[in-house]
């Protein structure tokens, strides 16, 4: 219920159900509703304010719709027992950044940005979306949820264990079927400062780059990594997480490989990698954003052990219609140090590029020395630009 630091998902999530389950019953006292709407307002609140102005679930797409689209249901359920109480908190700049958050970051059909433990498939758009959508007065948002939700062949919800969710699915499904959608949505390019998420499209590539820290909820050492997706197909990808289980939410956490900053797409020092904690993050320098290009510079020495390197230093450079420039520069040299790109399909080493399989290669351009590893992948011993 919130008061004692940050919460997640799981606030508005249960806060939602029980606001069904008590404010549907016929014979509950007049007080116990108040008593439930203060403290159900208490908690939406302290989740709300967690969340910086820019509306950015630091959780990822795969929990947005058990953190923003529960916060909506919970304030439908308040807003419909007081009479349209509540529909003045949908004016509310946060809350609209909240509700737009998951087309920002949808890639194409099934594929959205993902970091931390989410995964790169979180569902299909639907009836709580085009709500929400809706109700903030975003026509793009409710286009795109319309769209979406044709695809998927199980829109009605039928073995959705939420009674609430398959209610609202039947009265609404002739209202977002008929929407127009002849017109694509947009998505535009956009900076979230308070998480450190930066996405920018041209009609070939959707880049994602992840500063902020390595606190997130369900974080990963993540900090500095990037992930591509080429003709709306995964490229250079965030792996997400295993199956969970005691381990993963455990001290040993950081033992399983999905959450270590090696399988990350940025550089390991020797055996250095990063650790966990708000301390341990990018700075970033500078964040550019035009109809041309996007680019990020950022110091990232400080996601790493204190004394590891003195500066390490990413920039990235998406010129729309033409390439993205990757250019990692550190201090002192570290023997050892690599860089490590997760790809979705195998790699070929072929005249100084990495020419993935399915299309797409990774130029390189060194200021040092390339030996070759025992499976043909080369071993960089210094540091370059990398050409996508």
């Amino acid at each position: 219920m919130g008061g004692w630091g940050n919460v997640n998902n799981w606030t508005p999530w249960i806060t939602q159900n029980v606001l069904i389950a008590l404010l549907s019953r016929e014979n509950i006292a007049d007080n116990d509703i108040h008593e439930t709407i203060l403290q159900a307002c208490r908690s939406l609140d302290y989740f709300v304010d967690g969340y910086g102005e820019d509306g950015c679930c630091d959780e990822g797409a795969g929990y947005y719709r058990a953190a923003g689209l529960c916060l909506f249901n919970a304030m439908e359920v308040l807003d419909a027992v007081t009479e349209d109480a509540f529909l003045a908190v949908y004016s509310n700049n946060k809350i609209r950044n909240i509700a737009s958050y998951i087309m920002n970051v949808h890639v194409d059909d099934r594929y959205y940005i993902n970091f931390a433990d989410c995964s790169p498939v979180a569902g299909r758009a639907g009836i709580r979306e085009f709500l929400f959508a809706k109700r903030t007065e975003n026509e793009d948002m409710m286009r795109w949820a319309a769209i979406d939700h044709k695809l998927d062949s199980t829109r009605l919800q039928p073995t959705v264990y939420n009674l609430f969710y398959r209610l609202q699915s039947i009265f609404h499904e002739e209202e977002i079927a008929a929407y127009d959608t002849s017109v694509p949505p947009v998505k535009h390019d956009i900076w979230y400062e308070s998480v450190g998420l930066l996405i920018a499209r041209d009609d070939r590539f959707c880049l994602a780059v992840k500063a902020g820290c390595n606190a997130d909820s369900h974080n990963h050492n993540d900090t500095g990594s990037i992930t591509l997706y080429r003709n709306n197909l995964p490229f250079l990808i965030d792996v997400g997480v295993e199956t969970y289980s005691a381990r993963t939410f455990s001290l040993q956490r950081y033992e399983i490989w999905t959450m270590q900053s090696r399988y990350h797409n940025v550089l390991t020092f020797d055996n250095a990698v990063q650790l966990p904690g708000a301390e341990y993050r990018a700075e970033v320098k500078d964040v550019g954003l035009s109809e041309t290009g996007t680019s990020i510079t950022m110091e990232l020495a400080k996601a790493y052990p204190a004394g590891t390197v003195q500066s390490y230093t990413r920039n990235v450079e998406f010129r729309k219609g033409q390439q993205i420039t990757v250019t990692d520069t550190f201090s002192p040299w570290i023997k050892g140090t690599c860089l490590t790109l997760m790809t979705l399909r195998k790699p070929e080493w072929e005249d100084g590029r990495l020419v993935v399989e399915g299309g797409g290669q990774i130029a390189f351009s060194t200021a040092g020395k390339i030996t070759s590893s025992s499976n043909g992948i080369p071993n960089f011993e210094s540091f370059f630009p990398v050409t996508i």
